[in-house]
């Protein structure tokens, strides 16, 4: 059986800026999206493992991300964005989510991919391999 590889979308951020949520709404969208739990990772690189076609990087002021999560501190998300570095300045698509919502935020988001080339699957996804993004 030959399987035709989608285009795959990764989403990083630090904690509580939404990247479960628009990974969620890219899907809805027809996007083949993952979300990549790098701000927790010592390897700066974990993102580019699943080779994505795009990378998008979602950011948001302190005071959005501690309302979201109380728990979060200053320190916590420095630390997080420290980590993040490397995934920041090779994503193709950066987005500040401070005073945006998720419809404008996937808005831009689809809008730039479409720009880079990559376009939603004609075919519905039915689940991702985390480790290349193909279709199961």
């Amino acid at each position: 059986m030959n399987v035709e590889r989608v285009p795959l979308i990764v989403v990083v951020g630090i904690c509580a800026v939404g990247k479960s949520t628009v990974v969620e709404g890219l899907r809805d969208r027809g996007f083949a999206a993952l979300e990549v739990p790098q701000e927790h990772s010592q390897v700066p690189y974990l993102w580019a493992r699943n080779r994505p076609d795009a990378a998008v990087y979602l950011d948001a002021e302190y005071r959005v991300v501690k309302a979201r999560r109380s728990y979060l501190t200053a320190e916590r998300v420095q630390r997080q964005r420290e980590l993040l570095a490397y995934a920041r300045s090779r994503a193709d698509i950066r987005v500040d989510a401070t005073h945006r919502g998720v419809v404008e935020i996937l808005e831009e988001v689809q809008d730039k991919l479409g720009l880079l080339g990559v376009a939603p699957t004609p075919r519905p996804l039915v689940g991702l391999d985390w480790k290349r993004g193909d279709p199961k």
